[in-house]
């Protein structure tokens, strides 16, 4: 049970006057494998690795009846979202110095471009959306509730939702480990890219020398695009959602 002081300590820390919500962040990154094999002008790698990541946002509501002040509305936001999901991923990734783009500019700049498909097996997966708010304009007295909710799982995950949803009843307590969690339920691909451009300076001439020389004196700018792609999700795949409903109060 949260005390007054628990409240109040939950509202200082993650959610200023203005927001009405918060989101909040887990990550968990574990290599299994990884290789990499270097040349003068190029380079390969190969990884094998599991992710795990939780999202989800809590409205404010839930910590505070006081509303929030926005656009000449109240609102008191009580909505909550959460998305879960495990990858298995086994990428090959390779890199190699651009020649084109690298005569445009000083020998002593380089552009490298690096590019990294892999092959994606999903775990259990979990997206669902309870929206729950309270919203009042300026020139009104009344309070508009809005109500609505949306769910999305496979794997492990699917196994509550059916039990409630189908049934009515409350699922029973199970016994699920993080090695059901991490059962293969979804296939698909995806695809990493980026830029790195790299400029030596001082008496660091090493791309003038790149077989006898390490880089030691340089600035790296880069740019990335990761986690570009798409997952199939074949096991147990499971949704529901309500319309949404507006009510006066």
């Amino acid at each position: 049970d949260l005390t007054l002081d628990d409240y109040e300590t939950i509202l200082s820390r993650n959610f200023s006057a203005a927001n009405t919500s918060k989101e909040f962040l887990t990550e968990n990154d574990f290599y299994w494998v990884g290789l990499k094999w270097s040349r003068p002008e190029r380079s390969y790698a190969l990884a094998l690795r599991t992710r795990y990541a939780t999202r989800y946002e809590l409205g404010r509501g839930f910590f505070s009846a006081n509303p929030v002040e926005k656009n000449n509305s109240s609102i008191v936001d009580q909505s909550f979202s959460q998305k879960s999901q495990v990858l298995h991923e086994l990428s090959f990734g390779y890199a190699e110095s651009f020649t084109f783009l690298n005569g445009l500019f000083p020998q002593l700049s380089e552009f490298i471009i690096g590019i990294a498909p892999k092959v994606v097996v999903s775990g259990a997966s979990l997206d669902a959306t309870f929206t729950n708010t309270y919203k009042r304009d300026s020139e009104s007295t009344s309070w508009i509730h809005q109500t609505g909710y949306e769910q999305q799982t496979s794997g492990v995950f699917s196994t509550y939702g059916e039990q409630y949803f189908n049934s009515g009843t409350l699922p029973v307590q199970t016994n699920e480990t993080i090695r059901d969690l991490m059962q293969p339920s979804g296939i698909g691909f995806g695809l990493d890219i980026g830029v790195t451009y790299l400029i030596t300076f001082g008496d660091d001439f090493s791309l003038l020398r790149q077989q006898n020389q390490p880089t030691e004196k340089s600035l790296r700018i880069g740019l990335s695009i990761t986690d570009l792609g798409a997952v199939y999700q074949y096991k147990s795949p499971f949704q529901y959602s309500t319309e949404s409903e507006e009510q006066f109060t």
